[in-house]
């Protein structure tokens, strides 16, 4: 997941990315562990700042292009809908 995609998902414009660190990453929890106690049922557990993202909606656009004779995307931005 890109720095962008996350900005744009908690309401900051690329070019806020100074006042987003100050107001938001700096303190924010994006670590990822994985519990693999039992071999049968892995967990994965990730910090609380992933929770902050769920239900937030943001514009994207993104290209068709072709890899390899298939079909893909290509995301080009991301932007806070306000």
């Amino acid at each position: 997941m890109t720095n962008q995609f996350i900005l744009a998902e908690m309401g900051f414009d690329l070019r806020d990315e100074g006042q987003a660190n100050a107001e938001y990453f700096d303190g924010a929890d994006f670590s990822i562990d994985v519990d693999d106690d039992d071999p049968d049922n892995v967990e994965v557990i990730g910090g609380a700042s992933w929770n902050d993202m769920v239900g937030k909606r943001l514009r994207m656009t993104a290209d068709v292009n072709i890899w390899q004779g298939r079909e893909q995307q290509q995301y080009r931005s991301y932007q806070p809908i306000r």
